[in-house]
C-alpha cells in the first residue's frame, strides 16, 4: 500500500512521484523485504487507479520520475491493474465547468491551464513497451473516461488488455463484498500469468 501525498497537500505531480519513489525504494530494499524487483506490479482504484494507469503508462520515461530517493533504481511495473479510473483528463474536463477536485489537484480548471491535464492523462503514454494492463469497472459506477479508447491503443501495439466488469458493483466496490472477492480473483489471475506465482 503506497502512500502518497492527496490535492490537499500538494498539486500534481507530487502523488505520481510518490508513488516512483516508492517503486524505487521497493527495489532499494528488495532483500530486505524478500521481494523479487523484477516481479512488481501496481494496481489501484479511483484515484489511486488514475496514478496506476500514469505509473504504468510512464514506465522508463526519466522525465516522470521526479525527485526523491532511490534514483538508482527503477520504477517500472511489470503488470498493471487500473481499478475505476479515468485515463483521459482531457476529454473528461475540457468541455465542463471546473471541477473542485480537478482544481485542488492540478491548482486550477482546464481552461486556465490545459497542460497538467494532458500531462497527467495515462492515454497519452501508450506506447511500445508499456505493461499489461487490464481494468476492472462496477457496473453501477459511473463512466470512465478515456478508458475504452486506451484499451484500443494497447491492442493495437499488441500490449495485453481486458476490462472486467463487475454486476451491480458500486464506487468503490473493491471495499465490500461480493465484489471484493470477485475483484482478488481477476487480480491474483492476472499478476500470476504476468509477475509468476
Amino acid at each position: 500500500l503506497v502512500s502518497y501525498r492527496l490535492s490537499t497537500e500538494a498539486k500534481y505531480p507530487a502523488a505520481l512521484h510518490d508513488c516512483k519513489a516508492a517503486l524505487r525504494t521497493l527495489r532499494a530494499h528488495a532483500a530486505e523485504l524478500k521481494l523479487d524487483p523484477e516481479r512488481i506490479g501496481c494496481m489501484g482504484g479511483s484515484a489511486g487507479g488514475h496514478l496506476s494507469g500514469l505509473v504504468a503508462m510512464t514506465t522508463g520515461l526519466d522525465a516522470m520520475e521526479g525527485p526523491g530517493p532511490n534514483k538508482e533504481f527503477s520504477s517500472a511495473v511489470k503488470a498493471c491493474i487500473v481499478m475505476a479510473a479515468t485515463q483521459d483528463l482531457v476529454a473528461s474536463f475540457k468541455d465542463k465547468p471546473p471541477a473542485e477536485g480537478a482544481v485542488l489537484f492540478f491548482g486550477g480548471s482546464y481552461a486556465d491551464n490545459p497542460a497538467p491535464y494532458k500531462e497527467a492523462s495515462p492515454i497519452e503514454y501508450v506506447r511500445a513497451g508499456v505493461p499489461p494492463t487490464i481494468f476492472i469497472e462496477g457496473e453501477k459506477d459511473s463512466l470512465k473516461v478515456g478508458r475504452a479508447e486506451m484499451m484500443s491503443k494497447l491492442t493495437a501495439l499488441g500490449i495485453e488488455t481486458a476490462v472486467h466488469t463487475l454486476k451491480d458493483a458500486p464506487h468503490p466496490f473493491w471495499m465490500s463484498q461480493p465484489w471484493l472477492d470477485e475483484t482478488v480473483e481477476i487480480a491474483d489471475a492476472f499478476f500470476k500469468k504476468h509477475l509468476g506465482k
